[in-house]
């Protein structure tokens, strides 16, 4: 949804306070949906100042906006490592949307190696089959690792570059407000080593 929908969603429910002399400490309601206005807005305008601080933040609604910098992130790699103790859960019911949102995000023609690092207490069969074959089909060498000693999400490339995800993949922009930044070399480097040290390379 837009900013200009957004302020325009809040002038009018102000306007509707105002005509009908509207106390808001009665309508609890109309208070919180203004209060909601105003931070989508608040979280627009962040997106527009593009702050070197902020890599990029996703307010709720904003899927598209996420999808497409993972897309832009992992497009030249040859070599990726996916951390996400989520990134086989799902319904059954969304299980291609997620699979052709995997398409999107994944070059897997350009791609030569995917370890994908997850929880297996909380995965879906029938997503982590759809992704195997997938790697097979592009003649891309999958490996899957699972433990529950990492909680963050965070994208690897090529061993030299990577973000944080704030949010697991199949909910990046969807219900909760979060943020994509990019973890810094050392940090990088800590986490290749910790991740050779357990096996999970």
């Amino acid at each position: 949804m837009s900013k200009e929908i957004l302020k325009f969603r809040l002038q009018t429910l102000t306007k509707l306070i105002d005509y009908h002399d509207l106390s808001l400490e009665k309508e609890k309601h109309l208070l919180e949906a203004i209060e909601k206005l105003q931070n989508y807005i608040k979280y627009a305008d962040l997106l527009d100042q593009k702050d070197q601080d902020v890599k990029l933040l996703i307010p709720r609604g904003t899927r598209g906006r996420g999808l497409n910098f993972i897309t832009n992130f992992v497009n030249t790699s040859k070599e990726l490592i996916i951390i996400d103790p989520y990134f086989f859960a799902g319904k059954e019911k969304r299980l291609n949307h997620y699979i052709n949102e995997i398409k999107r995000a994944i070059n897997f023609q350009n791609l030569e190696s995917l370890i994908i690092i997850y929880d297996d207490s909380k995965d879906n069969s029938d997503y982590k089959t759809a992704i195997i074959e997938m790697a097979q089909h592009n003649d891309c060498h999958l490996k899957l690792q699972s433990t529950s000693l990492i909680h963050d999400r965070i994208w690897i490339k090529d061993k030299q570059e990577a973000i944080l995800v704030g949010s697991s993949f199949g909910g990046v922009g969807k219900r909760r407000l979060s943020f994509i930044v990019d973890l810094p070399n050392e940090d990088l480097n800590a986490l290749l080593e910790y991740l050779s040290d357990n096996n999970l390379l």
